[in-house]
């Protein structure tokens, strides 16, 4: 019986982390056209899946003048449907990604507190070299309160209809 307390306790702090981490993360804001006076209710978001013990990141960031932050995986690797594979290190999600070649270190980290996902890109490596960010949008710092609906789909955004999804439902 002392040999079964330690792994039942084990499994389930695994299984509350996995949950504590899965879920989306979502925000809105309103971006505005540097050249126009057009201006667009959008959402930024980090999608967490957790699939067989494996985690799978995906998400739109927004900044000013339409500029957009993508964060995804490769069509063809690990990731369903072109999600970024993470590995989980204690109750952070880690994605690395060196060339020396190059000097490019990237290390994005990703963890929940009070109900946010707060996303660490220290040394900018991942939005500059990594991910297709625009000017004006990074990674480093991005703070998304958990809500309780899906992420929009991998084809947000429509520009035919840019209203973004709601965060009116947020879990905080």
């Amino acid at each position: 019986m002392k040999k079964v307390l330690p792994l039942i306790g084990l499994l389930f702090t695994t299984s509350a982390l996995a949950d504590s981490l899965t879920g989306c993360y979502l925000d809105t804001m309103t971006t505005e056209s540097y050249v126009s006076d057009e201006s667009a209710e959008v959402a930024s978001y980090i999608e967490v899946k957790n699939e067989d013990d494996q985690y799978f990141v995906r998400g739109l960031l927004w900044g000013g003048n339409y500029h957009i932050c993508s964060i995804e995986g490769d069509e063809e690797g690990d990731g369903a449907g072109g999600a970024l594979p993470m590995k989980r290190v204690g109750d952070t999600l880690v994605f690395t990604e060196n060339d020396e070649e190059f000097g490019i270190h990237c290390k994005l980290e990703m963890s929940v507190k009070d109900g946010k996902l707060r996303v660490k890109d220290a040394n900018y490596d991942c939005e500059k070299w990594i991910f297709t960010c625009g000017d004006g949008v990074g990674l480093d710092s991005v703070e998304l309160p958990r809500v309780q609906q899906q992420c929009p789909g991998p084809d947000y955004p429509n520009f035919d209809d840019p209203i973004a999804p709601s965060s009116d439902s947020t879990n905080k």
